[in-house]
């Protein structure tokens, strides 16, 4: 490990709290929670010798783990989950820049006036204002536009699949069943006296 690796070591016991791991008593393997934030871990840190030292895991097991099956749906799995939180986060952060801004447009900025020391509320500018009301009907605009593609894009998908569909029941309606003929297997034994050669 580096010099900076090794600084970062405890900080990853500390504040992310990776955890020393130990595999399981009874059958001696890394059980799936193990394996679970080991992966969390590597698309964190993106650094998989860090992760080994701080979780106890070996390297080699490690790199193991990433040849497995299980291993791709495994990152397919934390990265949803960690984008689901952190949509969440933003989803919260929106709202509450959403309301800010609500008050601001309603009852004026904050400001301080000099001679009295007091906080008043000053109307905000029209060009302000206006601002915001456009950011706000373009970003509406553009997930309505979003929305409708994606009604679009499944309808467009469907009938597709309906147009084939039907494209496949004219072509088998179209082909003529073929006529079977039985033909008789005979065994031919050939004679040197029947082919004439000698």
């Amino acid at each position: 490990m580096t010099d900076e690796e090794d600084d970062l070591l405890p900080a990853l016991y500390q504040q992310h709290r990776i955890r020393k791991e130990r595999k399981d008593p009874v059958t001696g393997n890394w059980n799936e929670g193990t394996r679970y934030r080991v992966c969390k871990n590597i698309l964190l840190f993106q650094n998989k010798r860090l992760v080994a030292e701080a979780s106890g895991v070996p390297l080699m097991t490690i790199q193991n783990w990433e040849r497995q099956d299980w291993w791709e749906p495994l990152k397919l799995e934390v990265k949803k989950e960690q984008r689901a939180i952190l949509a969440n986060k933003m989803s919260g952060i929106v709202d509450k820049a959403l309301e800010i801004t609500a008050d601001r447009l309603e009852h004026g900025d904050h400001i301080l006036v000099q001679k009295t020391g007091e906080v008043v509320r000053k109307p905000v500018p029209l060009r302000e204002a206006a601002k915001v009301v456009n950011d706000m009907v373009a970003q509406k605009m553009k997930l309505e536009k979003e929305d409708d593609f994606s009604d679009v894009e499944k309808g467009t998908v469907q009938d597709a699949l309906k147009m084939l569909a039907q494209e496949f029941a004219k072509f088998n309606k179209k082909s003529k069943p073929t006529e079977v003929i039985d033909v008789e297997f005979k065994d031919v034994v050939n004679d040197e006296s029947n082919t004439g050669v000698s």
